[in-house]
């Protein structure tokens, strides 16, 4: 799944044209859960996720709509700090091509997704008790490894996709 743009979500093992939006209302979970914590090892921060329903539970839609919308917020000069100079490096070539993007939205300032550098393709979630144990000390119930990884220029294919289903969904085809 991608952050950049909503209609390009999308599960890895469905076909290219199966919208994701089929199974958006599916528990994100099993059990069901009210809320759920993500950490990355490419973030200074954790994000937390809480269902809309919580009778419902987090869905997939909650999930990757929370992630979304906290990697769009700003982030600020102490989080930028406390990196390693290699990885505030990182950062700052991500906050430039970011914000080189043609029709880019993100507007002025540092933002959270500029921390994933060019990690910024939805790699899933998991359950690592270890992982977890070693970034906060000890194991904590309903948190997970947000994984990212490396998002690749789309292809022409990838791009024509995108603008066709795009003249679909404003009818201009």
């Amino acid at each position: 799944m991608l952050w950049a743009s909503g209609d390009m979500v999308q599960r890895s093992s469905d076909p290219p044209q199966t919208p994701w939006s089929d199974e958006r209302y599916s528990p994100a979970t099993f059990p069901r859960i009210a809320s759920m914590r993500l950490l990355s090892s490419l973030l200074p921060f954790t994000i937390d996720i809480f269902a809309r329903e919580p009778e419902i539970g987090v869905t997939c839609e909650d999930l990757i709509d929370g992630i979304s919308d906290f990697m769009r917020k700003r982030s600020d000069q102490a989080d930028y700090d406390r990196l390693s100079a290699a990885r505030r490096r990182i950062v700052s070539q991500a906050y430039r091509y970011n914000r080189s993007q043609p029709g880019e939205a993100l507007g002025d300032g540092l933002r959270r997704i500029d921390f994933l550098g060019s990690e910024t393709m939805f790699g899933g979630i998991r359950e690592n008790s270890e992982a977890v144990k070693k970034i906060c000390g000890e194991v904590l119930p309903h948190t997970w490894i947000l994984d990212c990884t490396t998002r690749y220029p789309m292809t022409r294919e990838e791009i024509a996709a995108q603008e066709e289903r795009g003249h679909e969904r404003r009818g201009t085809k």
